[in-house]
């Protein structure tokens, strides 16, 4: 319940953000009687270190509720690692073209990060550019994922820093978006 809490709440933070920004653009562009590309990318640089500023805030305060310990730690663990990841990925999703190959490892019975949720997270990376190595481990969870995954990463890992071309994955994804 904690986590749809948070989810509810980063995405009200997020469409807040977005608000802002669009009626401070609105606002420019009646100043300044036109919609050209100068006058609104002069708006979003002026009021993009604001919403940074206040998005990195809210992350500051409730990152430290993810190591809370006890009854209460467990309670408010999802909300928090709930609300900062869907915060930092508001701010990373306009790059998440990386000039770099990303290998990312999912576990198929994954409750912390729901493998549909990581999917579409790869789905979006693939439609920016990014060259994604996705690789499905069905039987395991989140925890499990990082000793079982050295097959397929420290391979992955070697190529990369060879210099070798990656070109990911993005065309046949391991798994769906309905698990």
């Amino acid at each position: 319940m904690m986590t749809l809490g948070g989810m509810a709440a980063a995405v009200g933070l997020v469409i807040d953000d977005a608000v802002v920004m669009l009626e401070h653009m609105v606002r420019r562009m009646q100043e300044h009687g036109t919609a050209k590309a100068a006058t609104l990318l002069d708006a979003a640089a002026e009021m993009g270190k604001p919403l940074l500023g206040s998005t990195t805030a809210t992350i500051v305060v409730f990152t430290p509720l993810a190591f809370i310990s006890g009854v209460t730690g467990g309670f408010f663990k999802s909300l928090a690692v709930t609300m900062v990841a869907c915060l930092v990925v508001s701010l990373l999703y306009p790059t998440l073209e990386l000039t770099v190959p990303l290998f990312l490892g999912t576990g198929g019975i994954d409750q912390d990060t729901p493998p549909r949720m990581q999917a579409a997270l790869v789905r979006d990376m693939c439609a920016a550019g990014t060259r994604v190595t996705s690789v499905l481990y069905p039987d395991l969870n989140h925890r499990e994922v990082v000793p079982f995954s050295p097959q397929d990463s420290i391979p992955f890992l070697r190529a990369a820093f060879a210099g070798e071309e990656l070109a990911g994955n993005c065309d046949a994804l391991p798994f769906s978006m309905n698990r």
